[in-house]
């Protein structure tokens, strides 16, 4: 008798520690059971093939863009248009009226786009200020300069501006694509385009998507389409045009939408970033560098940027998606030997007998078949005989 790790070599049988398991076929005539494997191979291959690859385009190489957009603002007063007073304006302070909505609202100020737009040029993204604290400042003591270590800016007088119709600004957005494994560039100019999130028709003066035309919004319907509202509470005690927000401006293209990808779309779709307030810092000096006017400006900061997939017919992106997904048609299989093996409880054992199966040991020569050297033997029905 084996005891032992050493003798387990020399006492085994080598046809058992080396066995070789092979798949066998095992047909059970039981019409519940063909029932359950026929629907799951129907589900499997409706998935397959209704889902992944015609509905999800499963066959397309798809590849997200890269490109370049350029924005312009124009300000009212640019285009000759007439600006209401600040008595009509909710968040100007006049004589009298000192907050809106509960909130401090300060002196409205009407800034063209030169003013209110800094930077006036930055790539893929806009500034544009709706509150500025104006910091002026000079060196002091009087008379010293800066090599004086003691010499430093002193603030001097500061003032609060509101910049009085920030929300009929207009923004043009130009903006161009291109993805270079799949070779497909393209225009705005050439494109059909609409905006996300925007409740109701565009103002009039507002137009997305028009052929031939570049895309012009008002700031205040992309700030709407961003679900914000810049008068109302902000993070702290301030509202959301004192502090500023920050907005996410995604332009994303789709040529999936249908079943011809030679239609190329985009679509704006605003979002704001939670709790982020923008601020940026100007100084203008005006008297070499004795005086200098401190811009501590806040405002909707819009990050413009460019997402999507397109996509072209790749062959091989298909016979990977229907391979990849007729490897599924081997689940069915094994939820029914899982029913059949584990479920089932009077048939069971019954079918486990036939679906594994032990062969006889073959070694050096000798079988516990006596005749398996005879040139007859294995045409004779041993395992399966059929009655």
């Amino acid at each position: 008798m084996c005891s032992t790790l050493k003798r387990f070599f020399t006492c085994a049988n080598i046809d058992t520690v080396l066995a070789y398991s092979t798949v066998k076929i095992v047909t059970i005539r039981d019409y519940r059971l063909g029932l359950i494997h026929y629907l799951f191979m129907i589900a499997i291959l409706a998935y397959v093939f209704g889902f992944t690859i015609i509905y999800e385009k499963r066959y397309l190489l798809r590849e997200a863009p890269t490109g370049s957009v350029r924005i312009s603002v124009q300000s009212p007063q640019t285009q000759k248009k007439v600006m209401p007073p600040p008595e009509d304006i909710p968040y100007c302070q006049i004589p009298g009226r000192n907050t809106y909505r509960n909130l401090p609202i300060y002196t409205c100020e009407y800034w063209n786009e030169d003013l209110a737009v800094f930077p006036v040029l930055e790539q893929s993204s806009l500034f544009a200020s709706t509150r500025v604290t104006v910091l002026e400042k000079d060196l002091q003591p009087a008379g010293c300069n800066l090599t004086d270590p003691n010499c430093t800016y002193a603030v001097g007088s500061s003032r609060i501006v509101y910049v009085a119709g920030i929300e009929n600004f207009t923004v043009l957005i130009d903006h161009s694509m291109y993805c270079t494994q799949i070779d497909i560039q393209a225009n705005s100019l050439g494109l059909p385009g609409e905006l996300i999130g925007y409740n109701g028709p565009l103002p009039a003066g507002n137009q997305v998507g028009q052929e031939g035309k570049y895309d012009i919004l008002n700031l205040g319907t992309i700030i709407q389409a961003a679900g914000v509202d810049l008068d109302a509470q902000g993070i702290e005690s301030q509202s959301n045009r004192y502090d500023g927000i920050v907005l996410l401006f995604f332009i994303e293209y789709s040529n999936t939408y249908t079943f011809n990808t030679g239609n190329i779309r985009y679509q704006y779709k605003v979002r704001a970033v939670e709790n982020a307030e923008f601020k940026s810092m100007q100084p203008i000096y005006t008297k070499n560098v004795n005086a200098v006017n401190v811009y501590n400006r806040h405002g909707p900061r819009i990050i413009f940027l460019q997402t999507g997939q397109l996509g072209v017919f790749d062959f091989p992106t298909l016979l990977l998606s229907f391979v990849s997904g007729l490897g599924l048609l081997t689940i069915s299989t094994l939820i029914v030997d899982l029913v059949v093996l584990r479920i089932m409880p009077k048939t069971r054992h019954l079918y486990s007998q036939y679906k594994y199966v032990e062969t006889p040991h073959y070694n050096n020569g000798k079988s516990e078949y006596e005749d398996i050297n005879d040139p007859e033997f294995g045409r004779e029905e041993i395992v399966n005989i059929k009655h």
